[in-house]
């Protein structure tokens, strides 16, 4: 998946995450990840190319063969793979770069969106304040308020120029230039 219990940590406490998200409801935070992602991508699908932002963060194991550009969380940093390697780890600076290369305002963006949907399926009459304000800031969305539809909303239109892969249509064909076609007056 994209997210890894880490990007949690910078929204809520571990001792929260582990109330929301308890072993049963690993699935559930899944879920509700992929829901959210989905969710991102059609605001800013039209613009950007949601296959490279979405990358997938795999977990480090000794048997895994890695190659260039896997991103790769080990103990709790993201790693990104510079050399194809089997069983070196990614502290191994031969083989791995400590960069993450996740845009951080997608990131939490998602957070946002994933703990507002969870707290509503768990406590509906009582999601906290915070994940309210954090998700729609009051109800009435504005561009630019700090919540994440809100941030979704000035990616969209172009009020926040931010740093993603832009989508490219390989269907799409060449543009004419004015003035390159005859005109024609066609008169029956």
């Amino acid at each position: 998946m994209f997210l890894n219990k880490q990007d949690y940590y910078q929204l809520i406490t571990f001792e929260d995450y582990n109330d929301v998200f308890n072993d049963k409801n690993d699935r559930l935070r899944l879920r509700l990840e992929a829901s959210a992602q989905e969710f991102i991508s059609t605001y800013i699908r039209q613009r950007y190319d949601v296959t490279k932002i979405f990358i997938e963060v795999i977990s480090y194991s000794d048997t895994k063969a890695f190659v260039v550009g896997d991103v790769v969380i080990y103990v709790d940093v993201v790693y990104t793979c510079i050399a194809d390697s089997t069983g070196n780890k990614p502290i191994n600076v031969n083989y791995f770069s400590k960069t993450d290369p996740r845009n951080q305002l997608i990131v939490t963006t998602m957070v946002d969106i994933v703990l507002y949907n969870a707290h509503s399926l768990i406590v509906p009459n009582n999601v906290p304040t915070v994940r309210r304000i954090r998700y729609n800031s009051d109800s009435q969305v504005r561009k630019m308020d700090g919540s994440a539809i809100g941030t979704l909303m000035a990616i969209q239109n172009g009020d926040i120029m931010i740093d993603l892969p832009i989508y490219e249509d390989p269907q799409q064909g060449q543009n004419i230039t004015y003035g390159s076609n005859l005109k024609r007056n066609n008169t029956y």
